[in-house]
């Protein structure tokens, strides 16, 4: 399981391709979407411009927790 303390720390430890436009994340969506995304479902894509993620901040992060591949779209 995916607890608050682990994303906490992958956040505060990681470094990151694209930079959020957002300021807060909801830790039980992260959680959420971690358990869909290992059980195999698809997602949208994330959007980028200029190296800034627009939409997608939860799934971007829960991508990386769970080496979900994600495509991208600019």
């Amino acid at each position: 399981m995916i607890t608050r303390e682990i994303i906490e720390k992958f956040i505060s430890e990681s470094l990151f391709e694209f930079h959020p436009r957002q300021t807060k994340l909801c830790i039980p969506i992260i959680q959420h979407i971690c358990k869909k995304m290992q059980a195999g479902i698809k997602f949208e894509e994330i959007k980028i411009c200029e190296n800034m993620l627009i939409d997608g901040h939860h799934r971007y992060i829960s991508a990386r927790l769970t080496v979900y591949k994600i495509e991208s779209m600019m």
